[in-house]
């Protein structure tokens, strides 16, 4: 008789539709429109479960209480990739933020302005 695999523990569901809205995010050029009424309204909501998450974040004040909408782009794409750190979706290379900053510029750069300004 085989045994089970067990499975590891399924995410809590705001973490994976958080997930989805940071890439959308990602996709639209962090213009802050993949949320009805902006991504302050979800973070709102969500705010106790998000507060646990964040609470091992270095930067759980940035994460929990500057609004997203007050952000530049190059905020809310650091904003973006930290909520990914925090929710176990991105890992920092390990030398450093050099990763971080290098996903940054091609997410805030030229290109992804223009695709945003198209989409």
């Amino acid at each position: 008789m085989a045994v089970p695999k067990s499975k590891a523990p399924a995410s809590p569901a705001w973490i994976k539709a958080f997930r989805n809205i940071l890439k959308l995010e990602e996709a639209h050029g962090f213009n802050n429109t993949a949320v009805v009424g902006g991504l302050d309204k979800f973070v709102q909501r969500q705010s106790s479960e998000m507060a646990a998450q964040a609470g091992e974040s270095s930067d759980a004040n940035f994460l929990l209480k500057e609004p997203y909408a007050s952000m530049s782009p190059e905020v809310r794409a650091r904003w973006v990739l930290q909520w990914r750190e925090a929710i176990g979706d991105v890992v920092r290379d390990a030398v450093g933020d050099e990763a971080g900053d290098q996903s940054i510029a091609a997410l805030t750069g030229p290109k992804a302005k223009q695709a945003a300004a198209a989409g």
